[in-house]
């Protein structure tokens, strides 16, 4: 099945035969015209031509970064594909922040390219949220294409002049004038509230509105270099130790207990809204159903939140706290620093069932080197209770700091009274 007509061409820019043969094969299976300019005079002039859909370009070419460039300039709604080596982190982040949409690591994995054609070239604005506004506009912003989403709505990379944003636009949710109005001021709230929060591991959002036509609520944010805590762990498995972990932990813990002093709750903590950057830098992104005081919004009486990282209050109603956090960010943890999910299940309801009745493996039986304070530590935030767990968030951060004290040599080692009562429970492999 196609995906555009033929008179739509793919530039690749590649000195690598295989490569080039390999990227023409498939594309031509898509029924694109394959442009293969060679030298960099070559490739500058096939950026110009009008039936240009998607541009790769291969890092080891002369001129790359130039000829990114350049792309951006005269063709700034054609998606550029970066190819870079392996070990090429830093020249990937410089593509990403420079305009690329992308940067594909060789040898290239064509079921992920294959994913970014489609999200790229089958992308149809109105077919996906109707915001009522023609050529893929909104509010001032232009829309260039889809990357992300979900239930609640869809993120789009977009730009207005030379920013680039990630655009999030969501979903309408009823079609009664009144209770349209209705979330439409719970959203301006809840919107204000959480852009006025500044640190560096919270997603910076530029701009919230709603679409002049028919008012769909947008919210712009800074678009992040950074991949999902997931994919940077199994990038790093073999370089991470447990400190370094713990640092990137840290951050996460920072970010959190930022938002919840404005009162804030996540209720949606999971690795593919935390971003990590080539320089281990954290980000934590999508507030799309985070719970503010007086807020309705996303209370619908539904579940709220992923599944599989949802503390046991939150299965029974969205009208959780802090505590719920921690339990997520107890997960996390979990998952980051050995590798498996804790909880984990073949579906929703066994899950559920295993977060809400059953005890995860200790860490020290996965590894006899896993560190005992954070063994501790994550055995009192996946407390089933509430109450049982950390109550704040500042606390989990200093069992944090003192555990990088400890390894750094300049602990105490003094444990609290509370500590010393959850470690004989671990002597008696009772850790939870």
């Amino acid at each position: 099945m196609s995906v555009l007509s033929t008179n739509s061409s793919i530039v690749v820019a590649t000195a690598d035969d295989v490569l080039r043969s390999m990227l023409t094969g498939f594309f031509e299976r898509l029924d694109f015209v394959v442009n293969l300019p060679e030298g960099r005079a070559a490739v500058e002039l096939a950026i110009c031509e009008d039936h240009v859909r998607m541009i790769v370009l291969d890092d080891a070419i002369e001129g790359a970064g130039a000829l990114l460039a350049k792309s951006r300039r005269i063709r700034s709604r054609v998606p550029v594909i970066m190819l870079v080596e392996t070990n090429a982190v830093n020249a990937a982040v410089e593509y990403m922040r420079d305009g690329a949409l992308d940067c594909l690591t060789k040898p290239v994995d064509f079921e992920r390219l294959a994913k970014l054609v489609k999200a790229n070239m089958m992308l149809n604005v109105n077919d996906t949220v109707d915001m009522g506004e023609p050529q893929r506009q909104l509010s001032g912003y232009t829309i260039i294409c889809e990357i992300g989403g979900g239930s609640m709505g869809v993120i789009y990379l977009a730009s207005k002049g030379d920013q680039r944003v990630a655009l999030k636009v969501l979903r309408p949710t009823t079609k009664d004038p009144e209770e349209r109005e209705e979330i439409r001021a719970r959203f301006e709230r809840e919107a204000r509230a959480i852009s006025e929060i500044r640190h560096p591991n919270i997603v910076r959002i530029h701009e919230y509105g709603f679409s002049e036509s028919r008012g769909v609520p947008f919210i712009a944010m800074e678009l992040l270099a950074g991949i999902p805590l997931t994919d940077f762990a199994l990038r790093h498995s073999a370089t991470l130790d447990y400190r370094q972990k713990t640092r990137i932990v840290l951050q996460l813990a920072e970010a959190l207990a930022v938002i919840h002093s404005h009162g804030i709750c996540h209720r949606d903590i999971k690795p593919n809204n935390i971003l990590v950057d080539s320089e281990s830098k954290v980000t934590l992104t999508d507030f799309g159903v985070a719970y503010i005081p007086g807020s309705d919004l996303t209370v619908t009486g539904e579940m709220i939140g992923s599944p599989a990282y949802m503390a046991p209050e939150a299965f029974q109603s969205p009208r959780i706290d802090a505590r719920a956090d921690i339990f997520a960010l107890g997960i996390v943890m979990y998952e980051f620093y050995v590798g498996t999910h804790p909880f984990i299940g073949r579906g929703i309801a066994e899950t559920a069932a295993r977060i809400n009745h059953e005890k995860p493996v200790e860490p020290r039986q996965l590894d006899e080197a896993f560190p005992p304070r954070l063994q501790i530590m994550l055995g009192k935030m996946l407390r089933k209770s509430p109450r049982d767990r950390y109550q704040s968030m500042s606390s989990v951060i200093a069992e944090l700091n003192a555990y990088l004290d400890d390894v750094s040599g300049r602990g105490t080692g003094v444990w609290s009274r509370s500590l010393l009562d959850i470690r004989i429970a671990v002597l008696k492999q009772d850790w939870l």
